[in-house]
């Protein structure tokens, strides 16, 4: 097993941990507790976000993170929930290891301080931290969401959102699921930073060709239509594909 550097690894009991050096010590305690790193979380959380599953947020030595449970997606979700194969990569792993090289290739999404893989007979299953952006909100929540941010804001949000998919192509990234839900926008000093989101499925490559970042982003697209039943969004998308560029 590989792990990325800056990382520690620990076995015990059919878990495996990995996390930063400062986090170590609270991963085993929350195992130790808790049984799971995302019970822990939830028993200390600050907030929950919510998406196809709770997130929480929570208070840790290297900051406040953000602790996700791996569930599937589709019609086997309904049979297989939160249970994964144990066969090829282990997601948490695979999502550890792709963020740490988007990262060193540029790509702004947020850090991972630690997973937790379960081993559960023919099956795992999984958890995540990672840090938080702090006044973040994903696309779909700046579009149409209670606290919809005034049309100025909007489009540069969308600008960023933009540029990010184009630096995501320029970096050999493919990403399996380009959506307005896995692209997260903090603001600093007045100004948009977008943040890519969930990267376990992902692929790097050596190059990413024209069909393949033009297939990601008509993915998006098809994504950002839907918000069209709720607010109209002509706007936003034809800024976000003005500094896509695709």
């Amino acid at each position: 097993m590989r792990v990325p550097s800056g990382y520690l690894a620990d076995r015990s009991h059919g878990v495996l941990s990995i996390a930063r050096p400062a986090a170590r010590a609270l991963v085993v305690e929350a195992l130790q507790t808790h049984g799971s790193l995302y019970a822990f979380a939830k028993a200390r959380a600050k907030r929950t976000l919510q998406g196809r599953a709770s997130a929480y947020v929570m208070d840790a030595p290297d900051g406040p993170w953000v602790v996700r449970h791996y569930v599937r997606g589709g019609a086997v979700a309904r049979i297989l929930t939160d249970r994964y194969l144990r066969i090829g990569p282990r997601r948490p792993l695979a999502e550890l290891r792709i963020s740490a090289l988007a990262r060193s290739r540029g790509i702004e999404t947020p850090a991972v301080a630690a997973v937790a893989i379960y081993n559960d007979g023919f099956f795992y299953r999984g958890d995540i931290a990672t840090d938080l952006v702090p006044d973040a909100a994903d696309l779909a929540e700046i579009a149409a969401g209670p606290d919809r941010l005034e049309e100025s804001q909007r489009l540069l949000a969308w600008q960023a959102a933009g540029r990010l998919v184009r630096s995501v192509g320029d970096a050999g990234l493919i990403h399996a699921d380009l959506n307005v839900r896995n692209i997260l926008v903090g603001w600093r000093a007045g100004l948009p930073h977008a943040h890519l989101l969930d990267l376990d499925r992902c692929r790097i490559v050596r190059r990413v060709r024209a069909g393949e970042l033009r297939a990601m982003v008509r993915r998006f697209e098809r994504s950002a239509r839907k918000l069209e039943k709720k607010v109209p969004i002509a706007r936003e998308l034809d800024a976000f594909r003005a500094a896509c560029r695709v």
